[in-house]
This record gives C-alpha cells, structure tokens and sequence, in this order.
C-alpha cells in the first residue's frame, strides 16, 4: 500500500512540475550560453592589452 502510494506521487503528471523543470533546464542552457559567448568576445575577439596582464 506504501508502495503504491510513492507510485502514484512519484508517477503522476504534475504540470507545473514539469513546466518548473523545463524553465530550469533552459535557464541553466541560457546562462552557459551566454557565459561562453562572452568569454569567447573577451578572450578571443578583444583580447586584453598585455600591459594589463
């Protein structure tokens, strides 16, 4: 019966749960994103004077 319970909490299709997941997904993709493409303009398109090093 326990058993069954956590089957039916753990399997049941919750909406916003999974919309919530999906948000997170694409936040953390986002951000990765974004975090590499201005690494990549500082870095390597604009890359710093030496005398700054």
């Amino acid at each position: 019966m326990i058993l069954q319970a956590l089957s039916n909490v753990f399997y049941t299709p919750n909406v916003w749960q999974n919309r919530f997941v999906d948000e997170i997904g694409l936040l953390i993709v986002t951000t990765g994103i974004i975090a590499v493409t201005v690494h990549f303009i500082v870095r390597h398109i604009r890359p710093p004077i030496k005398e700054s090093h």
